[in-house]
């Protein structure tokens, strides 16, 4: 059985998400989603992330769920392969912070991040 469930209606009513990886689930009624796309560069220092700052264009009723994810990357590394972490750090009604690394002998020369707010 899926851990995420679609009740059958289509449209942002349908979405709900599991909680503790069990089959209890929080619905989301009228749904405002939305995307856009941060583009960063130049990530060598392996001891200090970076965080930059998303608006995203419209202030929800409060703090939207933020998801993150990696579409596209130039990096290089050692011998021990390619590494970059990132995470959303903070979320406010209107932006959110997103800090982005790397460790080890890494260097990020470019990486996009597509981001997706959903909320009320």
């Amino acid at each position: 059985m899926s851990d995420t469930h679609l009740d059958g209606e289509v449209g942002p009513k349908w979405l709900t998400t599991p909680i503790n990886n069990v089959n209890d689930a929080v619905r989301f009624a009228s749904l405002v989603g939305r995307s856009g796309i941060l583009e960063v560069r130049d990530i060598r220092d392996a001891n200090s992330p970076r965080l930059f700052s998303i608006n995203f264009g419209m202030t929800f009723s409060g703090p939207p769920l933020v998801h993150i994810g990696i579409t596209g990357f130039d990096m290089r590394g050692g011998g021990g392969g390619n590494r970059v972490s990132m995470r959303v750090n903070e979320v406010y009604s209107s932006n959110c912070v997103i800090e982005v690394g790397t460790w080890a002998d890494c260097t990020v020369y470019w990486a996009r991040i597509q981001w997706f707010a959903f909320g009320e």
